[in-house]
């Protein structure tokens, strides 16, 4: 073969490569959901996960997202058993002098020639070592990100929930938190999630404590171990391997790293794989589109914890509050222009207490009412005034005191409604899933390092292959020739 023809093979494989590495990773870093809705027949706590990852259907549909871990997979088995054998065939070649020496234009075009692939290796590289040193740090950053706000944000406010709960349904009138009469509310649904949770990502994060800090380091010490290796061969090229057998050798350590480069590659190409499907499926859950959170996690939430039982007992705890409320003001007000037996008019003209369903419209009641001008109370005697007007400059002391009793009552309801506010989210568990998703913002992170990583190691594990083929072949050409 001819140097030209030589430098074009050369050629045309680095573009080769090089496209297969942009190219590759696309359709992974793309890959939106794993599409369980296609298997599973609809929403139900009782989908299997495990069906619907080995469904034969669903994995020909999406057949492209796994090339690239294939790929890597293949190379790893390549490098683990073609080493061996090829490492027999060329030691028996050397032992039966196959490999003779021959004319010196011959073994010079041959030594230019392992040249370029040794410069091609360099290159490999140093780029390699970029992508694992981008994608440990930010592999190494994301992951106890995820946790941490995990725990710092969703379950906090879980826990504030539930409290504002309980000082809904409680009576402060002594100043201190009392249930109220007849309100039996139970949060312990709220506890059990909490708790639940907690303890899982307690436990996640003290495993990852042990090991994810290791990741980066790991990662550089091997990317740096690798560069030396590589830079190594310049030496024995530049030497022509003074030293004999030097080349078979060090293709053995290069098989090593080869081995764990390739095997690493794979574990973090699967991890990208996992993360951008994970992400996928937060955004079909956001969108409250078909997927696994919304076919299988809400409804799991949804049988596992009962909140529909503390949503009901909140919504009759605000309905009685609220009717009591309106009953208390009833005694003291009415829509006529008497001045006696009931000194107040009634906000919205209402008549019953079941026109006061809520805290809401209860506290628009009571801001509404007025001092009737008939009971000569309010501070201009001749017109009537607010209750807010009353409590401060009313005449009549009986009037007064009742006007700052219904104030007191209003500024409860609004407090009441504020807290119901909060509540009433949580009491659902597409929020609570919404809640918990909202502490995966370090999800591209955690995808984008992985991939990164596994791009890097895959690189890696070709360029420890040309590295064995380089020793290989310099073995060879390397000697004195004839």
């Amino acid at each position: 073969m001819s140097m030209i023809s030589r430098k074009g093979l050369a050629i045309a494989a680095v573009t080769l490569l090089a496209l297969f590495v942009v190219v590759m990773p696309s359709p992974v870093s793309a890959q939106s959901s794993l599409e369980c809705q296609k298997v599973w027949p609809g929403p139900s706590s009782t989908n299997d996960v495990l069906t619907c990852l080995s469904d034969k259907d669903r994995i020909k549909d999406q057949w492209r997202y796994y090339v690239f871990p294939g790929f890597s997979a293949l190379l790893f088995l390549v490098i683990l058993i073609s080493f061996p054998i090829v490492f027999i065939c060329v030691s028996c070649c050397r032992c039966c002098s196959c490999c003779k020496p021959q004319e010196a234009e011959v073994t010079a075009n041959s030594r230019c020639f392992l040249w370029m692939w040794i410069a091609y290796a360099i290159l490999w590289s140093c780029g390699v070592v970029v992508l694992v040193i981008y994608g440990a740090k930010l592999l190494g950053a994301s992951l106890p990100a995820l946790v941490d706000d995990t725990l710092d944000g969703p379950l906090k406010y879980f826990n504030e929930t539930a409290e504002k709960i309980v000082d809904f349904t409680s009576n402060w009138s002594t100043g201190e938190r009392q249930p109220l009469p007849g309100i039996n509310l139970d949060i312990t649904t709220f506890s059990d999630v909490s708790d639940k949770v907690t303890d899982f990502l307690t436990t996640l994060k003290d495993n990852m404590n042990k090991y994810a800090g290791w990741v980066p380091i790991v990662s550089y010490c091997i990317g740096a171990v690798g560069v030396v290796l590589m830079f190594l061969m310049i030496l024995l090229a530049c030497c022509r391997c003074c030293v004999p057998c030097l080349p078979m050798g060090l293709s053995c350590v290069y098989w090593i790293f080869g081995i764990v480069y390739s095997l690493l590659g794979v574990a973090a190409i699967l991890v990208a794989y996992a993360a951008t499907v994970g992400c996928g499926e937060i955004q079909l859950q956001y969108k409250r589109e078909p997927g696994i959170l919304q076919w299988y996690a809400v409804p799991y939430c949804e049988s596992m914890f009962n909140f529909s039982s503390v949503n009901a007992e909140v919504r009759k705890t605000e309905t009685t509050y609220a009717q009591q409320a309106c009953t208390s003001l009833l005694e003291v007000c009415d829509n006529t222009l008497l001045p006696l037996p009931r000194p107040f008019t009634c906000g919205n003209n209402i008549t019953s207490a079941d026109q006061c369903p809520n805290m809401g419209t209860m506290a628009a009641v009571l801001e509404s009412s007025t001092v009737k001008a008939s009971t000569m109370a309010c501070p201009v005697p001749t017109a009537s005034c607010s209750l807010t007007e009353c409590a401060a400059n009313c005449t009549n002391p009986t009037v007064k005191s009742g006007a700052a009793q219904l104030l007191s009552v209003a500024a409860q309801a609004r407090n009441a409604s504020i807290a119901v506010s909060y509540a009433t989210p949580l009491l659902e568990c597409n929020f609570v899933v919404d809640q918990l998703l909202g502490a995966a913002g370090s999800c591209n992170d955690l995808k984008t390092g992985s991939l990164m990583l596994g791009v890097g190691f895959f690189v890696g594990g070709l360029m420890f292959g040309l590295a064995i083929y380089i020793m290989f072949r310099g073995s060879c050409v390397w000697k004195n020739p004839k």
